[in-house]
């Protein structure tokens, strides 16, 4: 599967995120990051997408927990997910390629935000779906996941319940997810094991 390149430079998300992040603990600005990628005429045009990547360089949604690398499969792990997070859970969906067909399931079970999560996606401008999720509607979208490629399901994905944060996915199945400590490490055990991927503690920098 090929993954979706930025404009300009033909870099993908990943790209963008790691960079983000470094010179976000380095101390430099995220605009200076942009304009290294982008050039300064490029970033002359988009002053709004700026912000955004501020606000995604801006720090994780909590301070430790467990990072789990290597999943690829949307329809894996929207089928393991029921067995790490407690139901109903509110989910968050950014991408810019969601089909319709998603486009249309997470627009049943849409709710009001009760959480701000800064975008993942500086350009072009994403799609964002919180939606309030039950087994079934998990279900259905895992069934979903299996038709289409994985950037068609979400660029980006989080879960959370009463403000606080449970899962971090920023370029999912790329990067690591991210792991609240509030999720028990027995029902993180199973979860991994339908995956198939291993896990390991992890914390803020």
């Amino acid at each position: 599967m090929k993954r979706k390149k930025c404009a300009q430079k033909g870099l993908d998300r990943a790209d963008i995120v790691r960079d983000v992040r470094f010179f976000d603990k380095s101390g430099t600005c995220a605009s200076a990051v942009a304009e290294n990628l982008f050039g300064p005429l490029s970033l002359a045009r988009m002053p709004g997408k700026i912000a955004n990547m501020e606000a995604m360089s801006s720090g994780p949604l909590f301070a430790s927990g467990w990072e789990v690398p290597g999943i690829k499969s949307a329809e894996r792990f929207f089928s393991a997910l029921t067995e790490v997070l407690p139901l109903p859970v509110h989910l968050c969906f950014e991408g810019t390629s969601i089909l319709s067909d998603v486009r249309t399931l997470l627009a049943s079970s849409a709710v009001a935000a009760t959480l701000p999560i800064p975008p993942g996606t500086i350009w072009p401008k994403p799609s964002v779906f919180h939606v309030l999720a039950t087994e079934q509607f998990i279900y259905e979208l895992a069934v979903l996941a299996g038709r289409h490629a994985e950037p068609e399901v979400c660029d980006h994905f989080h879960a959370y319940n009463n403000g606080q944060g449970l899962m971090q996915w920023y370029d999912a199945f790329d990067l690591p997810l991210l792991v609240d400590e509030s999720i028990t490490e027995a029902s993180l055990q199973i979860f991994c094991r339908k995956l198939g991927v291993q896990y390991a503690q992890w914390h803020a920098a």
